[in-house]
């Protein structure tokens, strides 16, 4: 079963559209997406510390770390999906509610979220909660269900199309056909949009909401495939 993965499905659609559309050309591009604040519920008598939000350059790509007295998040934000490195900084196990997590797009729609593991026939099945133990990280990717679905396939007299899942990117970023114009204004409409994930963390029996909100704070056309 197909699960979810940490890297470009849609690219990679876009590749094989491109293939099978004779002399169809496809345009493409990147995103720069920043993450611009993180939202912490108060009153609930959790100590989070100082909120910092710092600019990473890791593996050749801009990353974001958010840091508190608690956790420890190094986030990379992409087209695709958002990918995370999750570090509990406490003496206590963290658990990570996914059932309750939701990613909030750019119209302020709520969606159910699936993380690393989950096999994509399932993604509207409970999710058990990730534990990370005291001073331990986990490794986790995560997309919006919403963007999942399953492209039926069809046999003919002298054709074949096997059935597959789809990954529809948060933003946009591959065009194929048109002009090469269209697929730069494409790439233009999305800069200055955001969108939230919320990410409930439970710590020492209390429960935190934190929401992270991401913008798309610039774009790089990449040309021709």
């Amino acid at each position: 079963m197909k699960k979810l993965i940490p890297f470009g499905c849609f690219l990679i659609s876009c590749l094989l559209l491109a293939g099978c559309a004779a002399f169809q050309p496809t345009y493409y591009g990147t995103y720069n997406m920043n993450l611009q604040q993180v939202d912490r519920p108060i009153g609930n008598g959790v100590k989070y510390g100082e909120a910092k939000i710092l600019p990473i350059k890791e593996e050749g790509r801009r990353k974001y770390v958010f840091e508190d007295d608690l956790v420890k998040i190094i986030w990379n934000a992409a087209a695709d999906n958002l990918s995370a490195v999750m570090v509990n900084k406490t003496s206590s196990s963290i658990k990570v509610i996914w059932d309750d997590a939701a990613y909030i797009d750019e119209n302020g729609m709520s969606h159910r979220i699936i993380h690393s593991g989950i096999n994509y026939n399932e993604m509207d099945k409970p999710q058990l909660s990730t534990i990370i133990a005291a001073n331990e990280k986990i490794n986790e990717v995560i997309i919006p269900t919403n963007l999942i679905y399953y492209e039926e396939g069809f046999y003919g007299e002298n054709d074949f199309k096997a059935g597959r899942w789809i990954e529809k990117p948060l933003f946009e970023y591959c065009q194929t056909g048109g002009k090469e114009d269209s697929a730069i204004r494409l790439l233009k409409r999305n800069v200055g949009k955001t969108f939230k994930l919320l990410l409930p963390l439970k710590i020492e029996k209390i429960v935190s909401d934190y929401v992270f909100t991401f913008r798309v704070k610039g774009y790089s056309y990449k040309g021709k495939l």
